[in-house]
Parts: structure tokens; C-alpha cells; sequence
């Protein structure tokens, strides 16, 4: 079995000034690939799900696709957003 792994998350604040860009993404966490895995095993949600998956001893491959996170910062810019739509779909 194939699982598909990616995350994509940031802090929203409407009162912010300064919008969420593709590069405040690069500065806070982008990572892609294998980099994906190593960056999150035994921590959050993923390295989680890696952590239960390893102690299940289940039959799987994972297909590290990215990770992306942006902190806390003011509105993501819709050609961002688009960035990661269209990522997440090519990856598939």
C-alpha cells in the first residue's frame, strides 16, 4: 500500500498588514521529498502518523509529496494558494 503524505498550514491573522507569500513559506518550512520525512519524524502530526504507522508494523510505502508552513502572518495570496493547489495535484 501507497499513502501520499502532505501537510500545508498556516496562522491566519486578518489583522495583519503583511500577506502570506510563497517565500514566507520558504523562510518558515518547505520541505519536499524525503526532506518531508526527516524533518518530521517525532514531531506533529505527521511524524505521528509515521511513529503509528512504524509500531503497527504495517505493510506500507510512504510518498513523501511536501510540507509546507507559514507561522502566524496575515492573508495567504491567492497565487499562492494556487501554488499549492496545482503542487498537490501534480503530485498526485
Amino acid at each position: 500500500m501507497r499513502i501520499a503524505i502532505a501537510k500545508f498550514g498556516q496562522e491566519t491573522s486578518s489583522f495583519s498588514p503583511v500577506s502570506t507569500t510563497l517565500d514566507t513559506f520558504k523562510l518558515y518550512g518547505l520541505y519536499e521529498g524525503e526532506a518531508l520525512l526527516e524533518k518530521a519524524r517525532g514531531v506533529g502530526a505527521v511524524g505521528g502518523f509515521l511513529d503509528a504507522a512504524a509500531a503497527l508494523e504495517l505493510e506500507w510505502t510512504p510518498i513523501p509529496l511536501f510540507s509546507a508552513w507559514a507561522g502566524a502572518n496575515g492573508i495567504i495570496t491567492a497565487d499562492t494558494l494556487k501554488f499549492f493547489e496545482d503542487k498537490l495535484i501534480a503530485s498526485l
